[in-house]
């Protein structure tokens, strides 16, 4: 693309960020929240079994079970985007 070029992209969600799993859905125990109030759809942070931290989203709550979703929040879905070239300039080394 030159400058002044404009264009559209749609990436699959097989090449962005996968398909959305029911397998990376968990029902876990209110006593596994400690001191937090989830709520739905609050983002909160768990540490998988390597000790990396995980981003899950809280889908229901119903009683002492809490289901919380660790796929993506874009996984499943296909994603546009929109561009265009404001400017281009020739690759320099130092």
């Amino acid at each position: 693309m030159s400058a002044g070029q404009e264009a559209t992209f749609q990436i699959t969600p097989e090449h962005a960020f996968g398909q959305h799993n029911p397998q990376n859905i968990q029902t876990l125990k209110r006593a596994d929240f400690g001191d937090e109030a989830p709520e739905i759809g609050m983002v909160m942070s768990f540490a998988d079994k390597a000790g990396t931290e995980l981003p899950g989203v809280v889908k229901t709550i119903d009683g002492d079970r809490i289901e919380v979703d660790f796929n993506h929040p874009l996984a499943g879905r296909t994603l546009t985007f929109e561009v265009e070239v404001l400017d281009v300039k020739p690759v320099t080394t130092h």
